[in-house]
């Protein structure tokens, strides 16, 4: 089972897990510019151990290209439609039973925009981006909550523990999948892709039952 530690946005810069914890993951739930409702995770598979912080996105890019972990998950779309307000691929989701927010609907717009600035400036640092949706990621796993497979743990760094920071575990947990090839994807004839977590990623690597 995977730890889910919480912390202050100042603590979260002092991991030193810049080179000690390879392979490394991040995930970003992404909120709204100039508000603090971005949650940003650090994923180590070596000890078993995501970092959790909520912050705003100018910080959450900053921590992630200072960290460059080796692939980061973001929960916000990172394309745009060809025509009208939504993406093949939000079509493809809405028939699978997942719910996801059209990139030009309503304030989506200006998330979307934040979204497509990340992903330009991780991959600027050679870092790998993907587009994830946390809900959707657990329900193509079989997971009902994430807390059936991580362990919060309580230190006298840890803070309270928000839906953003839980959503951008759930990220980091879709990244760390990714990279070891044992993700879902779903994907549109705009070339728009979608990861979610497989039921196998589940099987082999938290080692929870069904």
């Amino acid at each position: 089972m995977l730890r889910l530690v919480a912390l202050r946005e100042r603590d979260i810069f002092r991991l030193g897990c810049r080179d000690d914890h390879r392979p490394l993951f991040a995930g970003v739930d992404l909120g709204l510019p100039h508000r603090r409702t971005t949650g940003v995770a650090l994923l180590c598979c070596r000890c078993r151990t995501i970092w959790t912080t909520q912050t705003t996105p100018t910080v959450a890019i900053a921590l992630c290209t200072y960290l460059r972990p080796d692939l980061a998950a973001v929960d916000a779309p990172l394309s745009l439609p060809r025509r009208g307000t939504e993406r093949g691929i939000e079509k493809i989701s809405r028939a699978l039973g997942y719910r996801l927010i059209p990139p030009l609907l309503g304030s989506m717009r200006r998330l979307t925009k934040t979204g497509m600035l990340l992903a330009e400036t991780l991959e600027r640092a050679n870092v790998k981006v993907v587009e994830t949706h946390p809900r959707s990621a657990l329900q193509s796993a079989g997971i009902v909550d994430l807390m059936r497979i991580v362990a919060p743990v309580r230190s006298g760094r840890s803070c309270r523990l928000t839906r953003h920071m839980i959503d951008a575990a759930i990220s980091s947990i879709v990244a760390a999948a990714y990279y070891f090839n044992l993700h879902v994807v779903l994907q549109d004839s705009e070339k728009g892709s979608l990861i979610l977590l497989s039921r196998s990623f589940v099987r082999k690597c938290l080692k929870i039952e069904k």
